[in-house]
């Protein structure tokens, strides 16, 4: 996976997170945190 893919995705995560906190959704929140979480993994490891 390119980086500036996994970069983008993570950015998706991070806005699904803020958007599902505004809205007072957990499960919005909770894949915001596992989608940008394992682009992350994956670059981290």
């Amino acid at each position: 996976m390119p980086y500036k893919l996994a970069l983008f995705v993570a950015f998706i995560g991070l806005i699904l997170y803020f958007f599902g906190y505004s809205q007072g959704s957990v499960a919005m929140q909770v894949s915001g945190i596992v989608l940008t979480g394992s682009m992350f993994a994956v670059y981290m490891a």
